[in-house]
């Protein structure tokens, strides 16, 4: 084949991208042509610059413009290799030459304008895109002449050309989501909303348009859907310093200001230059009253951007706290130099100018901001003005969004938005202990039996129809239960008063209930008619009699529990018609007060005006009064450099944090007591008070529902190991009459749920408390919906496990004796012995409901709240002491929260299996004792970890630390002038002699203010005065643990017995993991090494 005839063959492989085939062919056509082949050439330039070597590849066309000089394919490709290379100036020069050989060619005028485009010469590249766009309609230039308008911020023209462009290629996801940006930057909401959503329905999860969505709903206040379509595009640009923003703005809005900061400070390091983000920033600090923080990045974000007025309206703002009020004045004033037409800016000036008694200054810009209200509003409306006097003085937080494509950023500013509360629904006190609450609650537990019966006895009787018989009696119970928990739901939390009071509830109410009580009633008789001892067992259709008369039981227990029902139901109708009678008059009442309250209005509303004002200024004041004042530092600033001074503030866990009223109290009283008799004058002043070290902000890694998770998952793995050691096979041998490793057929599955749902109620119980949808800024008929919502999935949840458990525990209570049913109910007696004393508290407690306090004390768990356990860092003996009495006693409650979890979780899943199992399987009680003793410490040092985090273990240290100790010495050892009577309004310094109760005690520690007659004071500082005590015990414990098993799997010779040890020793592995950090935490915070103590120094 010649040369010329695998011209074609090169351009086939050129077309399928085959480069390497290109090269091979190309070079073969060379040397098999005795003349040069320009094509060949051609293709070889064209495959070097798809293979990113330009230089190479602008050398190859100028050898093929050498030999043909005028060829225009050649001068284009040349142009487009320079315009790729970015040398623009030359490849404009190019295009220019090749356009005088063919002036119709529309794609030379596109590249000219790209490369006028890269060259910042916008209008020479909107001259050659009007060129292109006369010869046709191509959807590369609308788009460029589209993103050009852009940047000229001439975002109406964009559109339009976007728009043509959309026409042209209408699936192009990345042309709709810049759509929709355009749309959100001219701030045409619901078009842009139409725009992405186009742009979703092709691709849901196009990174553009799922980010542009976010904002949209971010801006509407609908910060979950948000944070979920931010999550979203986190997956496909995690780098992206304006999505980081966003999310932390979001956070901001759902009042969650640590995560907020987190993420704030995270776009704040992948874009350092950012203004807006250091924006963001100052205003959280700001709202965590961290002024100094907030000084500091608003000032940095003035560094960046110094013509925003509001910057300098915010930066005044934080000054005017700090009392640095000439500099406050000097920005507001640059503020108003820089403003052209914003509200806030004379307001914040204004009320600053009254603050500071400057009544005419005051008036000045007052008369200016209502000027621009009347301006923006048309006329002068009193509510409009109202509301603008009520706002806060602080600018709200701006929001920027971000896209990424292309390798650039587009950035748009969303209007400003208004944080709003959630609005909590208030509970019916009064309606908790009453009556028909009771009766309601005892009729869903009843209705439940009810359904735990009829599905355990479910089986063919003498009506067979679908609606007949047992599945009538199902349907009857499902219905009123969820019917009656609604009422109970709406009526508790006052929702026929506050949201739908249009709907009569009491009429409802009693309609239901007399429902209730024929249906209950048809479902009693259908039931006793099923436990009839006269039907014969081949009417009923049973097999045998025994099992028939375990239908007879459940049949017999679900007609009693019906016409109980039935019975409550009835009594439901007397107290709800007796509830009825009084509306009436409470009606009048309710009228009589409004018109008396009418009259009154009308007298307050003529003085609303004046008083107005002087309110706003009383309440900024009041702010103002209450900032935090007691710490300092230096800023320079490029106006001079003024030192800024903040009294009033303690610094603790490395934040600001401002002192409160009974703290400031405590201080200043402090030298007012007066001392023993005995002259301790001189001990007080020889007392050193405790200096702790900066604790670090250390989130929590595990939440509740995480830890609970986590012991479940470990119990469930302990029930299966121990069923694996007591059913186990020997499936391996040739002649085994099983394939399977466990013993299926001897396992009781009824007897499993239960004690899998048993050890699982902590979960469920905190899953329910954490399912909620009712997010921040909805409105009460939002929040009504939300939480019908909510109850709809809990309900169902809810009755699902019981109704599971109903129906396992029948069986179980059928099948196996009273005596080994006692069994289940010993973790409650010993839950009553141990906190014997909390249950009697809780039911003591006579100002709240009976409901609600059998609630509290059915939902109370063990949890690591720390944050409730806050260190006053007192120097009053007597308050020193009670707020170690507060620690002593939950330490205590903690510790026996630690033990009851490790014994029902020992109890159970070791214990539980062998009391249920057949009479003649073999059962090891020595491993059965050695693994309750693994499973039983394994669980309560878990718990302990969870109970007693390193925050936690903190706060008791530092209360530990201002109480000291006294140790009990021998009299005669010491000479009686050195010891002094006890006094308790003293702090006493370290080695002090007192007597007390004729015996004599030694101080130890810097500040003493402990009894020393009390056990709990001494036992307390023994196991928190050292920061390490607590980690040091659970490290020593976790060794133990893992020391011991691995003897045990040492001296294992059985295959059950080595895989238990090796997944219980995991878990161990795993524990100790955590503790050990904990322990290089709290090391590194209290016993810093050399090296760190010299980079502080530093």
């Amino acid at each position: 084949m010649t040369a010329d005839r695998c011209n074609w063959l090169l351009h086939l492989k050129f077309v399928q991208k085959d480069w390497n085939g290109c090269e091979l062919l190309a070079r073969q056509i060379v040397q098999q042509a005795k003349e040069s082949n320009d094509f060949v050439h051609y293709v070889k330039a064209l495959v070097l610059r798809h293979q990113g070597k330009l230089n190479e590849a602008c050398q190859a066309f100028d050898s093929c413009m050498k030999k043909d000089r005028f060829n225009v394919d050649y001068m284009k490709q040349v142009g487009c290799s320079l315009l790729f290379a970015g040398q623009h100036g030359k490849a404009v020069a190019m295009f220019d030459e090749a356009l005088k050989f063919q002036p119709d060619d529309w794609i030379m005028f596109h590249w000219k304008a790209l490369c006028y485009y890269h060259l910042k010469d916008f209008l020479k590249a909107k001259e050659n895109l009007k060129q292109v766009l006369s010869f046709a309609k191509h959807e590369d230039s609308l788009v460029l002449l589209g993103k050009i308008l852009k940047e000229e911020s001439s975002f109406e023209d964009a559109i339009q050309f976007y728009k043509k462009s959309i026409e042209l290629s209408p699936e192009n996801c990345d042309l709709l989501s810049t759509l929709g940006i355009l749309y959100l930057k001219v701030e045409n909401y619901r078009c842009a909303f139409d725009a992405l959503g186009r742009a979703l329905s092709f691709n849901p999860f196009h990174a553009n348009a799922v980010f542009a969505a976010g904002a949209v709903m971010h801006h509407h206040e609908d910060y979950d859907v948000a944070l979920s379509k931010y999550r979203i595009c986190l997956k496909y640009c995690v780098e992206n310093a304006q999505m980081w923003n966003n999310v932390g703005l979001a956070l901001y809005g759902k009042q969650k200001y640590i995560a907020a900061i987190s993420c704030l400070k995270r776009a704040h390091h992948l874009a350092p230059l950012e203004w807006k983000i250091l924006y963001n920033l100052g205003l959280v600090s700001l709202e965590l009253k961290q002024l100094a923080s907030a000084f500091l990045f608003l000032n940095a974000s003035l560094k960046f951007n110094n013509k925003f007025p509001l910057l300098y309206v915010i930066i005044a703002v934080v000054l005017e706290q700090l009392e640095d009020f000439t500099t406050a004045k000097q920005a507001y004033e640059k503020a108003v130099k820089l403003e052209q037409d914003e509200l806030l800016v004379p307001y914040n000036y204004a009320t600053f100018l009254m603050r500071q008694n400057d009544s005419a200054g005051a008036a000045q810009w007052a008369s200016v901001f209502f000027s621009r209200l009347e301006a923006h509003c048309g006329s002068q409306n009193d509510l409009i003005l109202s509301e603008m006097v009520n706002k806060l003085q602080l600018p709200q937080t701006m929001d920027t969004m971000a896209t990424q494509k292309s390798g650039t950023t587009v950035v748009t500013e969303l209007v400003d938005y208004e944080l709003k509360p959630i609005k909590s629904l208030s509970l019916n006190s009064e309606y908790c202990c009453s009556a028909i609450a009771l009766l309601r609650i005892l009729e869903i537990i009843f209705g439940f039996v009810i359904v735990g019966c009829v599905t355990s006895g479910l089986g063919p009787g003498p009506i067979i129809r679908p609606l007949s018989g047992q599945h009538f009696v199902l349907i009857v119970a499902s219905v009123f239960i969820t019917v009656t928990f609604t009422f109970l739901v709406i009526f508790f939390l006052n929702l026929h008063k506050a949201i739908l009071n249009s709907i009569p509830w009491r009429v409802m109410d009693i309609c239901i209930c007399v429902l209730a009580v024929l249906c209950y009633f048809i479902a009693g008789s259908i039931e006793i008619w099923y436990a009839h001892v006269s039907w014969n067992y081949e009417e009923i259709g049973c097999a045998s009699k025994s099992h028939c008369g375990n239908f007879h039981i459940t049949w017999a227990v679900a007609a009693s529990f019906a016409m109980a029902n039935a019975i409550l139901y009835f009594f439901s109708v007397l107290l709800a018609w007796s509830k009825r009678r009084p509306i009436r008059k409470r009606i009048e009442n309710i009228a009589h007060n409004e018109r008396n309250n009418a009259k009154l209005s009308n007298v307050k509303s003529r003085t609303f005006n004046h008083k107005n004002s002087g309110t706003c200024q009383k309440n900024s004041s009041d702010v103002s009064n209450h900032s935090s004042k007691d710490a300092e530092f230096d800023q320079a600033r490029s106006s001079g450099g003024r030192r800024v001074v903040i009294p009033n503030v303690r610094k603790h866990s490395n934040r600001t944090v401002a002192r409160n009223v009974s703290d400031e109290a405590n201080r200043l009283n402090a030298k007012s007591f007066v001392v023993a008799s005995d002259g301790p004058e001189n001990e007080q002043e020889n007392v050193l008070l405790p200096q702790h070290p900066v604790f670090p902000d250390i989130s929590m890694v595990q939440g509740e529902l995480f830890f609970e998770c986590t012991l479940f998952l470990y119990s469930v793995l302990v029930l299966f190991l121990q069923y694996l050691n007591l059913y186990k096979s020997l499936w391996w041998l040739p002649n085994s009459y099983t394939q399977h490793a466990l013993k299926f057929h001897l396992i009781d599955l009824y007897v499993l749920s239960c004690v899998g749902l048993i050890l699982g109620r902590r979960v469920i119980w905190c899953f329910l408390k954490r399912l909620t949808f009712i997010t921040p800024g909805c409105n009460k008929r939002a929040a009504f919906w939300l939480l019908l919502v909510e109850w709809s999935l809990k309900i169902p949840a809810t009755g699902a496990v019981l109704t599971s458990f109903s129906f396992s525990f029948i069986h179980v209570l059928a099948f196996y004796s009273r005596l080994t049913l006692t069994h289940l109910i010993y973790p409650c007696v010993f839950y009553i012995l141990l906190f014997y004393n909390e249950i009697v508290q809780t039911f003591s407690q006579y100002d709240q409901p009976l409901f609600a306090r059998l609630f509290n004390c059915l939902s109370d768990s063990g949890h690591a709240d720390y944050k409730s356990l806050v260190h006053a860092c007192s120097v009053v003996p007597s308050q020193i002491r009670e707020e170690v009495d507060v620690f002593i006693s939950d330490v205590y409650n903690r510790l026996k929260q630690c033990l009851f979890a490790a014994f029902t979780t020992a109890y159970y899943a070791v214990f539980i299996p062998c009391g249920f199992a057949p009479a003649y399987l073999y059962i090891d009680y020595v491993w059965v004792a050695e693994m309750s003793f693994i499973v039983f410490l394994t669980s309560g040092t878990l718990y302990l970890t969870y109970l007693f985090p390193i925050q936690l273990c903190d706060q008791l240290h530092r209360a530990a630390m201002h109480l000291g100790k006294w140790v009990y010495t021998k009299s005669y050892r010491f000479p009686q002038t050195n010891q002094k009577i006890w006094s308790e309004t003293s702090l006493w310094p370290d080695g002090s002699m007192v007597r007390m109760n004729r015996h004599v005690y030694r101080g130890v520690g810097l500040s003493i203010a402990a009894q020393p007659d009390n056990d709990d004071h001494r036992r307390y500082h023994i196991m928190f005065g050292d920061p390490l005590r607590v980690i040091n015990i659970l490290c020593l414990a976790s060794g133990f643990l893992i020391l011991s098993q691995f003897l045990l799997l040492v001296h294992s010779t059985e295959w059950q017995h080595v895989l238990t040890l090796v997944l219980l020793m995991f878990a161990n592995y795993v524990l100790l993991f955590k503790v050990f950090k904990d322990k290089i935490i709290l090391g590194r915070i209290y016993y810093p090494s050399m090296t760190h103590t010299k980079l502080k120094l530093k």
